[in-house]
């Protein structure tokens, strides 16, 4: 539980996201830096995405039907990505033609919904 872990610092931070069963937890960054973080507060994992757009949203996929666990991410680059929990992207960013503000599943994980300066919320398989 997040009563768990002992205080840290990390500058520029934008957003924050935990697995499903609580053992990790992704934060993005200003710099557009995504690091995963085991509930012990240990970095596991860290990755640099090119372009160093800021990370504005991601959230994890709450499927419990995937064999992993898969992160979705997204930065004022227009790019939407997916990575595994070993920091691995699953396929390539995929372009949007607005500056994603928030991503969310729908139902248990089989939709991811992006919205924001396009001022519409978009629905993703």
């Amino acid at each position: 539980s997040i009563n768990s872990i002992s205080p840290f610092n990390i500058t520029s931070l934008d957003i924050c996201s935990w697995t499903n069963d609580g053992q990790f937890f992704a934060i993005g960054m200003y710099n557009g830096v995504v690091t995963i973080w085991t509930k012990n507060a240990e970095e596991k994992v860290r990755i640099e995405r090119p372009g160093g757009q800021p990370i504005w949203s991601l959230s994890w996929n709450p499927s419990r039907e995937d064999a992993y666990d898969v992160l979705t991410v997204t930065d004022w680059g227009q790019k939407l990505s997916y990575y595994q929990l070993n920091g691995k992207q699953i396929g390539k960013d995929r372009g949007l033609d607005f500056d994603p503000c928030c991503v969310s599943y729908f139902s248990t994980g089989e939709f991811a919904l992006i919205s924001g300066s396009n001022k519409k919320a978009l629905l993703y398989s």
